[in-house]
């Protein structure tokens, strides 16, 4: 027993060294724990949900690392970029030949991340978290600076490749694939589905069914003319109406459509843009070789194209893209002739006028009333709502330096387009023939009469837009300095090219005519006056130059501008 127990103490005596040892491990491994929770974990739960991209591990447990590439908007290298973090530390580096920057030894921490070179627009985004033990990667992309782009718009692109929207103003950007997506032939489809923005139609002259129908943008209730519409950043002639029509821009030629709402957003008269601004970028040529082609055809027998290529081809970028959209349009219906130019057609070439009630009746299941009893009726012709637009574009960028760029671009829109069942008004009537008619349709017989003239009704629109662009550097400045002309030739006529001669046709008249005379189903020529002629011939064209020079580490620039 004495042996035993005296063997106690000198247990304990080697098992407390030990434990002690332990304790004060285990404590010092807490403490950095806590010490770890406390810097890094509020940071991770910051900026970046999907976690870090580790691409190489660090050296310290207190520290991280940066590193990424700068390239532009076309995916070509950005070499010779400063790029700035601020945070716990301010740190400065430049990107090499290949776009490639990094950053060591960053406490873990926040920061903000600014992209500069000149020639370029400024990238900047804020709450960036580095991790401790880790490096970070991002992908910046510095959009080459130009009229083309509402300069306020500048994105820092990280692995979840979000956007980040830097301006004061809500910006929406509508990309080439969103318009493929929804096989959108026309712009305006698209941008009706973006939250404060409204298709306008004019109130007495535009069927939306058709797609020759004149459309508008109302941005946040703003009306049509107080809404700026920009194509690669400059006004565009606008006409006597004061707002410019969309369906004449086929999407095919977008790389992007860039809505900005708010009064005055970057337009460069405000009282134009009370509302906001709808920019229209063309494509820009692509670094590698990207065909474009598409062929499709919808359930009313129309069909669109597009046919095109972008490269870049040593110093010379270019882009050559064609598209067409053939669209018969829903409207495309017999009707039947009824308060046709308030009776004013003439049968067997005499004064025999169409006639019809003179009396207002309630249309049914409307709180509207209209003439609809017609005592003659002429059948039967087709109102149309055809469409068909031809659109080009050519656009050459030569890059002279890493410094200097000339740009020249053409595009074109060609549209032909039928008025007659865009303007007209189609009513459901009721066929009251006068004493004596013996023909077969019968009395209160129900059609839809129209009042409009029954020859097409033709607009042509031709819209030739030319640009050339020269940006350049003068050290940390940014020169820019652009030509541009838009036009718009549109012609709408009617009938032929004398006002005092008619156009023919063939109709089966049943009824009485105002004058009494009775037609039991007879099939007559019948002629109309309805020569109707609107030249329209719009210009715009000027000159821009811009002088920016930045100063400070955190993306602040003064700008120089005259147009």
């Amino acid at each position: 027993m004495k042996g035993c127990c005296g063997a106690t103490p000198q247990l304990y005596l080697l098992y407390f060294p030990v434990l002690e040892d332990e304790l004060r491990i285990f404590t010092r491994i807490l403490a950095a724990v806590t010490m770890a929770a406390l810097v890094v974990g509020p940071v991770g739960a910051a900026t970046i949900p999907s976690g870090p991209a580790s691409v190489a591990q660090a050296t310290s447990t207190t520290t991280g690392g940066l590193t990424g590439t700068v390239t532009d908007d076309t995916g070509a290298t950005v070499a010779g970029a400063t790029i700035t973090v601020r945070g716990v530390t301010t740190q400065t580096t430049t990107s090499d030949a290949k776009g490639a920057f990094q950053f060591s030894d960053l406490p873990a921490g926040l920061y903000s991340i600014v992209a500069q070179r000149a020639g370029y627009q400024t990238a900047q985004q804020s709450d960036f978290a580095v991790f401790a033990g880790e490096v970070e990667r991002v992908a910046i992309t510095l959009p080459r600076a130009s009229f083309s782009s509402l300069r306020t718009i500048a994105t820092v692109r990280s692995t979840t490749h979000a956007t980040f929207n830097t301006s004061t103003a809500s910006v929406t950007t509508i990309s080439s694939q969103d318009f493929v997506n929804q096989s959108a032939t026309q712009v305006m489809s698209a941008l009706n589905e973006l939250p404060g923005v409204q298709a306008s139609y004019s109130a007495d002259s535009t069927n939306p069914v058709s797609p020759a129908g004149a459309s508008f943008p109302n941005i946040r209730n703003a009306l049509s003319y107080e809404t700026a519409t920009l194509i690669d950043g400059h006004p565009v002639s606008v006409g006597r109406y004061g707002d410019y029509e969309l369906n004449f821009i086929n999407p095919f030629m977008l790389q992007s459509v860039e809505v900005i709402k708010g009064p005055g957003a970057d337009a460069l008269q405000t009282n134009y843009a009370i509302g906001g601004t709808v920019n229209f970028r063309t494509l820009d040529p692509t670094a590698t070789a990207t065909p474009m082609y598409t062929f499709g055809y919808d359930n009313f027998g129309g069909t669109f194209f597009n046919f095109g290529l972008s490269n870049t081809v040593g110093r010379l970028g270019f882009v050559f893209d064609i598209a067409g959209d053939n669209d018969p349009s829903p409207i495309n219906n017999p009707v039947y002739i009824g308060n046709l130019n308030n009776g004013v057609a003439y049968v067997n070439g005499t004064n025999d006028v169409l006639g019809y009630n003179n009396s207002q009746t309630p249309i049914p299941g409307t709180d509207g009333a209209a003439y609809n009893e017609y005592n003659l009726r002429a059948c039967c012709f087709t109102v149309t709502g055809n469409y068909d637009n031809l659109s080009e574009l050519l656009k050459l960028r030569y890059k002279f330096s890493s410094a200097t760029t000339a740009t020249v671009s053409y595009l074109g829109s060609q549209t032909q387009a039928d008025e007659n069942g865009v303007t007209s008004q189609q009513t459901p009537s009721i066929f009251v023939p006068g004493a004596g008619y013996a023909g077969t349709v019968p009395l209160g017989a129900t059609f839809l009469s129209n009042n409009v003239y029954p020859a097409p009704d033709t607009e042509l629109n031709n819209e030739p837009i030319l640009q050339a662009e020269v940006s350049t550097t003068l050290d940390n400045d940014t020169i820019l300095a652009r030509y541009y002309h838009a036009s718009i030739y549109r012609l709408i006529s009617q009938g032929g090219n004398n006002p005092n001669q008619p156009t023919w046709g063939v109709d089966t008249l049943s009824g009485t005519n105002s004058g009494g005379q009775t037609y039991n189903d007879v099939t007559v020529p019948v002629a109309w006056y309805e020569y109707y002629r609107e030249d329209e011939i719009d210009k715009l064209g000027g000159t821009d130059f811009e002088y920016t020079h930045p100063y400070g580490d955190k993306g602040s620039t003064a700008t120089f501008s005259w147009s």
